[in-house]
């Protein structure tokens, strides 16, 4: 997809086969050009006149094979590049877990663009991490609104619709998100969440299973859903299979105090499966 964004409306365009795109009857004016590809993209700052003008734009094109026709946010692609630099140093503090930075950097990319939804949709994840679920939920439903076509937003908020034990509504807001991103590990993570709680481990498993195939890496909330939809299946080896994994990966966590609870009652034949820790607590 090639959008064209400037201080008027975004307008977009699919390229044919061979890469070309031809876009007619544009005002004279600057505009960034900015070409998408997947997950890819590549954007050319040019300053349009009353004759014919041509861009090009280079790609990588290691991804995976499928239609790279996926949904792509304009909303995104209208943030001037200083909010962008903002959002950038926002993104590295919270994935350092220094969350008062993060905070800060995405106040100020907020500052600069209101209407930035990646930077909502990070300021829900830090709230969420504060345990702010109220303030979570306003941004996320922000950021959805202000772009439907952002996956991330759709699995944030389906998470936290989890988080305050709306399943039904997050089920509908995540199978979104997966329509949008299909190749999106998270969503099918967070899906599985879901449908453990609401009791169908099969789905769970699915969704889990699906997840796993799309990580980059083995994470271990994976295999903890999937210890827990097994133990609701009553397959007590493989769940324990799971959990085993888990806590290797996650050893020192809250859900770890719980996922040990459960294989001490395992190991005891004469404890009932039912009798077991609440599966995952307070959802994470």
């Amino acid at each position: 997809m090639v959008e064209l964004a400037s201080s008027r409306p975004l307008v977009s365009t699919y390229s044919a086969r061979d890469g070309t795109f031809t876009r007619c009857n544009l005002p004279t004016g600057e505009y960034d050009v900015i070409a998408n590809k997947g997950i890819y993209t590549d954007s050319q700052h040019v300053s349009t006149t009353p004759v014919s003008n041509f861009v090009t734009l280079i790609i990588r094109s290691d991804q995976q094979s499928g239609d790279s026709r996926q949904p792509v946010s304009a909303a995104q692609l209208a943030v001037p590049s200083k909010a962008r630099g903002e959002l950038d140093k926002a993104e590295q503090a919270f994935r350092s877990y220094k969350w008062a930075d993060a905070t800060h950097f995405v106040e100020k990319a907020l500052n600069l663009w209101p209407r930035y939804p990646e930077a909502l949709t990070l300021r829900a994840l830090i709230e969420r991490h504060r345990n702010s679920s109220d303030l979570a939920l306003a941004d996320v439903q922000k950021a959805v609104e202000y772009d439907p076509n952002f996956g991330k937003a759709h699995f944030v908020l389906g998470a936290i619709y989890i988080d305050v034990h709306r399943l039904d509504d997050a089920i509908l807001t995540l199978d979104q998100g997966i329509k949008i991103a299909p190749a999106s590990w998270q969503g099918h993570h967070e899906m599985s969440r879901a449908m453990l709680y609401k009791g169908d481990f099969e789905a769970a498993l699915r969704e889990a299973a699906k997840a796993s195939t799309l990580a980059p890496n083995d994470y271990p909330q994976i295999h903890l859903v999937k210890g827990y939809a097994y133990l609701g299946l009553k397959n007590q080896s493989a769940a324990r299979v799971e959990l085993e994994a888990y806590l290797r990966l996650e050893p020192n966590t809250e859900n770890a105090s719980r996922a040990k609870q459960v294989l001490n009652h395992l190991s005891d034949e004469k404890e009932q499966t039912s009798d077991s820790p609440s599966p995952l607590g307070s959802p994470q």
